[in-house]
């Protein structure tokens, strides 16, 4: 048996839903069957027992400093580890605009393959603008392939367009599409294990910050209590972080804690999805998120934040809306229009397949086995 071909991935740590990181242990639990193998790169200690649990499976992990606290001892210490192991003809990198620095070390080191990977697309002061396209020109220069999760993120980083070519590359943020498909009865079994009966459940799956933006759901909750308080509307916040005591504490001050529910960093999220009754996700920023395709596969009706990119729709009952303080009456308005609306959430979705993590992890696979014959390893 021929050995693996091994891919260099460059992350903060790894940890336990942490967006890109869950991402790329994801796509490495695939591509292991097609002989491609993960190691990392991490810039401090994240989940032991994960971390544990990847070294069982094979990878190899790294340890550098931080790089945004400590950038030059970062950068000496990647290219001493890039110089140490020339069997890295791949480099990986999933730091948004910071790809610029550890490019600038593998360049130097002669690593031939250096992807710069883009996850995100949002706004930024016009003093950051400036630092970004410093950062951009030499990501441009260094980089030997540009991807991203989408075309928007892509235009984001890089500063144009996406055109498919051979350095370029849209690579889906993708799932395990069967675990997140309608069942009816399962949903009903669930439904009554909880309690639910004639309740509509708004469900929003997003780490508890500011850029994910749930406390104007908070106000667009408050709004439909007050314009239609005799209708059971709930929202349940799935994730936890740095805004969750604020955002519990504005519930309290609203006098809607009643209909909202926190549960948490959640590992049924399927089940989670199959009891609610409708998707909200209300971000200043998304690259492409994995958790509007889960509630899309889940045949939910979604509610998302015109940042939103439109490349992540692929059914019907889907709605774009800008968020903001002004805004918070057309959110309960469409949230009342899918109460009132008749779903079909067993109907097939053919496009769905774009985003079956299987199929895009052989694509994945295949790219990085192109990547490396092209330069005659």
């Amino acid at each position: 048996m021929s050995e693996p071909v091994r891919i260099l991935h460059l992350l903060t740590t790894i940890i336990p839903n942490g967006g890109v990181q869950s991402l790329v242990l994801a796509y490495a639990a695939e591509t292991a069957s097609h002989g491609v193998m993960f190691d990392y790169v991490v810039q401090g200690r994240g989940d032991p027992a994960l971390e544990q649990r990847q070294v069982e499976q094979g990878s190899r992990i790294f340890q550098v400093p931080d790089m945004v606290k400590h950038p030059f001892p970062f950068m000496k210490a990647l290219y001493d580890l890039l110089k140490a192991h020339p069997e890295y003809q791949i480099l990986h990198i999933h730091q948004n605009f910071l790809n610029f620095i550890p490019l600038m070390a593998a360049k130097a080191a002669g690593v031939p393959v250096r992807i710069s990977h883009s996850h995100n697309s949002y706004e930024t002061s016009s003093a950051k603008q400036v630092l970004r396209k410093i950062a951009r020109h030499v990501i441009l220069k260094d980089a030997t392939e540009t991807w991203a999760c989408s075309e928007l993120a892509y235009e984001w980083l890089y500063g144009h367009p996406y055109a498919e070519g051979p350095h370029s590359y849209v690579l889906h943020n993708s799932i395990d599409v069967s675990r997140f498909a309608f069942q009816e009865e399962r949903r009903e079994a669930l439904r009554k294990e909880t309690g639910l009966t004639d309740e509509f459940v708004c469900v929003c799956v997003a780490a508890l910050t500011p850029r994910k933006n749930q406390s104007f759901l908070l106000d667009v909750m408050k709004c439909v209590q007050d314009r239609h308080p005799q209708k059971p509307i709930r929202l349940w916040l799935v994730g936890d972080g740095e805004s969750r005591a604020e955002l519990e504490e504005t519930c309290r001050t609203l006098g809607i804690g009643e209909m909202v529910r926190f549960l948490g960093i959640r590992k049924d999220v399927p089940d989670i999805l199959l009891q609610a009754d409708c998707f909200l996700l209300p971000s200043f920023a998304e690259g492409l998120p994995v958790s509007v395709v889960e509630a899309q596969v889940s045949g939910l009706p979604c509610i998302l934040s015109a940042y939103v990119t439109r490349e992540v729709a692929f059914q019907k009952d889907l709605a774009f809306l800008e968020v903001g303080e002004e805004k918070t009456g057309l959110w309960a308005e469409q949230i009342l229009r899918f109460s009132e609306t008749a779903v079909d959430r067993a109907a097939p979705l053919p496009e769905a397949f774009h985003y079956d993590i299987h199929r895009e992890a052989a694509k994945l696979s295949q790219a990085y086995r192109g990547l490396l014959k092209s330069r005659g390893n």
